[in-house]
């Protein structure tokens, strides 16, 4: 097998010539939406994403993998959250987000990004919900496929290839798929650039490429040196 195939999702990247990655927004801001109209702005919002832009129909492909991405993702974080943060079930439910999913494929919007920490689980579970519900409308060709991307937590117990193999499992097994085109790092998980636990972290994308569980592999949230050191330590495998 060639080398890992390795995207970044850092908002920090300056223009080379070796390395082809393409950047999401990192750190999102909460829209600041009053108790009272959250709900209709919510079913507004996603009724309106048809006619809101044109970037939709346009595609980027994903370093040197053969992902294709919309230039537009959409962030899954809110889909189930039950920090409190977004109001899940307060201001919207699970089918406003279902709603919004069907809207954003309807508009070649397929690019969706979650992570095992949304919702903690719930995100990928309704996701995976929602990628059944759709299926035989995208196998008919009625809706395109979505490409997926989810992110593992570098949290302080987990500090080996083997733990990161595992949650990308139980991942797969929450979204109820065999693979996923973009798995990722969701943020740097210790202050010591290039220490051993971080390498580690980045084994175990390798190894989830390596395994067939994921089309690409990325970091996210990192900043320019992580983000280097990161593209050089995959590129060797």
């Amino acid at each position: 097998m060639g080398s890992v195939q390795f995207h970044t999702s850092a908002a920090i990247l300056a223009q080379t010539r070796s390395i082809p990655c393409q950047t999401l927004h990192a750190n999102p801001r909460r829209p600041q939406l009053s108790k009272r109209n959250t709900r209709e702005r919510s079913i507004s919002a996603s009724a309106e994403a048809p006619s809101s832009t044109n970037s939709c129909n346009e595609t980027v492909v994903l370093g040197k993998s053969d992902v294709q991405v919309s230039s537009i993702g959409v962030g899954a974080w809110s889909w189930g959250d039950r920090s409190g943060y977004w109001g899940w079930e307060k201001g919207y439910d699970k089918s406003d987000c279902e709603e919004a999913f069907k809207s954003c494929l309807a508009s070649d919007l397929t690019f969706i990004d979650t992570a095992e920490v949304y919702g903690f689980g719930l995100s990928e579970e309704l996701l995976g919900a929602f990628l059944e519900n759709a299926a035989s409308q995208v196998a008919d060709d009625q809706l395109p496929a979505p490409v997926i991307a989810t992110k593992f937590a570098p949290i302080p117990w987990r500090f080996t290839k083997g733990s990161v193999v595992a949650a990308l499992r139980s991942s797969l097994d929450r979204m109820q798929v065999p693979k996923v085109d973009l798995y990722m790092q969701h943020w740097p998980g210790f202050p010591v650039v290039n220490s051993w636990a971080e390498e580690r972290f980045l084994e175990g994308l390798a190894e989830c490429y390596k395994l067939g569980l994921t089309r690409a592999v990325g970091v996210s949230n990192f900043n320019e040196e992580r983000l280097r050191r990161a593209h050089a330590f995959l590129s060797e495998r």
